[in-house]
């Protein structure tokens, strides 16, 4: 039986479900503070960060996070630049601390916020831009009259550029806005995304969208007709820069292009090669976003040389490209000033044991530097794992242990060395068990001259949302075959991580000995591993790209409809039960974490 099985209502509560009620993209502790310290450094400059919550026109909260230099130059005074960053669809501020790389070297802050509906902002609905324009102009307003910021410009990805389009049209005073893979009008989209993807008989096309029109005003009160930025481009006359895959099937070239003819006042447009909508962006079009945002912020005199200089060759003002710029130019005293600062970071405590002769008590001196330097476990308890002695055990290694969480928001982490790449430095991989996720990640820590190490932050691998009980023991296991693969197993529950890209062979550690962290928050918290040699890892599963292709239905109820179609234009993979009313859902794809 074909599609023309499904009711007009059917197809209705799909969309209306996936238009404005996405599954919201949450977090952990570890994903929010694991990556960046309060206080931290990034090339020359050093970074705090705050976290704070204002209050938009409706009512809600929104949660943003703030990075912003300690000290500005002599020749700013008093100007202070910031690049608010607009998240996708089924997306968080995380996806925006990306940005912290490209402009705090340069000086220039950093806000990364929820919007209603999303991540751990108040709100129930997402507009796909209509309300979302107004949580930015609170956001912006703030950052104005509150926090100092005299130069503000906007970078958003698909539903944020989108965002982002609709306010520039609005507020002149805006510097400049980069908009990755906006839409130009909703309606057209959705028509799109259906005849493209699912095959809409025509004579349903528009009873289904008048349909999903009114449900929409009547639930979340606005009309997706009016989420339309080509109806407001006769108004929008700040610079701005448009990026856009080739290869994205989702909300196709076309879209940004029409942006651009219409567009009254300077434009530029730049389309991706081989990029999908969900890709991650190479650095040589992130640089020169970066470089176009510096312009529209007139804030070229107020940088370092040499930030400039790598921007203009199409990289990301990290401390290793901003090194190796100068070191061609005028020596190498940027990267001994930043190898200098990482080595007063950690404690001469630490970096003893990271040096030592004794293969036990360097692997602990690595993982507390890996802890130290990521900032992932600061204010953390450690613990000790087992009071039977050593863990130690030679790769391939497996552990299994009990663990029962008196409140929903404990965390505990374990921490181990997995072996060193001659070109990159010691992998240490992280586990992570929560009630209410389980997660892997890992921090690469390169060694320096004169001892200390540097690092990149934590990099998260994979995570699942999980509903464990409370007040109960629950057994786990731990895998850690020879690599770099991690695997964890809680009941039914199995999160693998995947492999470092790359055919350089890995100098494995000779055995491997878990450390322990958990954050209490005055909950109740037992914790025991073991050594199980013998264990037997479940098959990992198989990561791949988002789906992207055409689907029917025969008499699938129509919650599978909505789950599938959000699967489709979300870009997330189907979940295979519906999400707990309860519950958020954390969403992690190898490719990236989807939405528009």
């Amino acid at each position: 039986m074909g599609m023309e099985a499904l009711s007009v209502h059917e197809y209705v509560f799909a969309v209306w479900k996936l238009v404005i009620r996405p599954p919201r993209r949450r977090y952990t502790r570890l994903e929010l503070c694991g990556q960046f310290a309060n206080r931290f450094r990034v090339g020359n400059v050093v970074v705090s960060r705050t976290n704070y919550e204002i209050t938009n026109q409706r009512g809600h909260t929104l949660v943003c996070t703030l990075f912003e230099p300690e000290t500005r130059r002599p020749e700013q005074g008093d100007e202070k630049a910031c690049v608010v960053f607009c998240h996708g669809n089924a997306c968080c501020r995380l996806d925006g601390f990306m940005q912290v790389h490209c402009f705090l070297p340069l000086n220039i802050a950093v806000c990364c916020f929820d919007f209603s509906g999303s991540g751990m902002s108040g709100g129930e609905h997402v507009s796909l831009g209509f309300f979302e324009r107004d949580d930015l102009a609170a956001v912006i307003q703030n950052l104005r009259e509150r926090r100092g910021y005299t130069r503000v410009g906007v970078w958003g990805r698909s539903m944020g550029a989108t965002t982002a389009v609709l306010h520039s049209a609005r507020d002149p005073s805006l510097a400049g806005v980069v908009a990755d893979s906006p839409f130009s009008d909703l309606w057209k989209l959705m028509q799109e995304i259906v005849n493209n993807k699912l095959r809409l008989p025509s004579a349903m096309f528009r009873p289904v969208f008048e349909g999903i029109r009114l449900a929409i005003q009547q639930q979340a009160s606005f009309d997706i007709c009016e989420v339309s930025p080509l109806k407001h481009l006769e108004s929008c006359f700040l610079p701005i820069f448009l990026m856009h895959g080739e290869a994205d099937a989702f909300v196709q070239p076309h879209h940004s292009e029409l942006l651009r003819n219409g567009w009254q006042g300077e434009a530029t447009r730049v389309t991706m090669p081989n990029t999908e909508h969900n890709d991650h962006r190479e650095e040589k079009f992130l640089a020169r976003a970066a470089l176009f945002m510096v312009r529209a912020l007139r804030w070229e005199s107020f940088l370092d040389t040499m930030a400039l200089e790598a921007l203009t060759k199409g990289l990301l003002p990290t401390t290793t490209n901003i090194s190796n710029v100068q070191s061609k130019m005028n020596g190498s005293a940027t990267l001994a000033a930043a190898q200098h600062f990482e080595q007063l970071a950690l404690s001469s405590e630490i970096r003893k044991m990271a040096m030592s002769r004794d293969v036990s008590e360097r692997q602990h001196g690595l993982v507390l530097a890996a802890a130290e330097l990521s900032g992932a476990y600061k204010g953390a308890e450690k613990l000790d794992l087992s009071s039977t002695g050593t863990l130690r055990m030679t790769l391939p290694a497996s552990f299994k242990g009990t663990v029962c969480f008196g409140k929903d928001d404990i965390e505990v982490a374990f921490g181990w060395v997995g072996g060193t790449l001659p070109s990159l430095g010691h992998i240490v991989q992280f586990a992570v068990l929560s009630a209410n996720a389980l997660s892997i990640s890992r921090v690469i820590l390169k060694p320096l001259k004169g001892g200390g190490f540097s690092t990149t932050g934590i990099e998260q691998l994979c995570m699942e949302a999980v509903e464990l009980p409370l007040n109960k023991p629950l057994e786990f296991q731990l895998f850690m075959p020879e690599g770099y693969w991690t695997q964890i197993v809680v009941g039914s529950h199995v999160v693998s991580s995947s492999e470092l890209p790359g055919s350089e062979k890995l100098e494995t550690s000779k055995f491997v000995e878990p450390c322990c962290w958990c954050w209490r928050n005055s909950g109740k918290l037992e914790v025991a591993l073991n050594k199980a040699p013998n264990l037997e890892p479940p098959s990992p599963r198989q990561a791949g790209k988002n789906r992207n292709t055409t689907m029917s239905y025969g008499n699938a109820p129509k919650e599978q409809l909505a789950e599938e179609l959000a699967s489709l234009v979300c870009g997330v993979p189907s979940m295979a039960a519906a999400p707990s009313p309860k519950h958020a859902t954390i969403i992690y794809c190898e490719d990236g974490n989807g939405g528009y």
